[in-house]
């Protein structure tokens, strides 16, 4: 995200529709705590190579817990990638995490499948 001030203007724009917004990946690439100031952002994903080692991996575990009371003293919800068990899915309930993803209860789906799953 380069152009924040137009990023600012476009989000904006899509907040006030209803659209909430997420930072994917946070931690990572382009993203940082000034657009967590900036942007009107719902949401933020916690990257899968932060989440994979949690609970074993000291530094890791340290990187997710900051996160997730971060984004709570801001008011965001979030979204953890990459889980694949029940340690780390414990842990991460037990720190405030709102949501998860990955391949701890089933790996991706085609939409006709999750449709019917629904269904039932």
């Amino acid at each position: 995200m380069t152009d924040l001030a137009q990023a600012k203007e476009l989000f904006a724009e899509l907040a006030d529709l209803g659209v909430d917004l997420c930072i994917d990946d946070f931690g990572t690439g382009y993203s940082s705590l000034a657009v967590l100031q900036t942007l009107p952002i719902k949401y933020i994903t916690i990257d899968g190579a932060f989440v994979d080692a949690v609970p074993v991996n000291r530094e890791n575990t340290a990187i997710v817990k900051g996160t997730i009371l971060m984004a709570r003293e801001l008011g965001l919800k979030v979204v953890a990638e990459c889980v694949q068990g029940d340690s780390q899915i414990d842990f991460l309930a037990s720190h405030g995490c709102d949501y998860f993803h990955g391949f701890f209860k089933s790996p991706p789906l085609p939409f006709v499948v999750v449709s019917e799953v629904l269904k039932s």
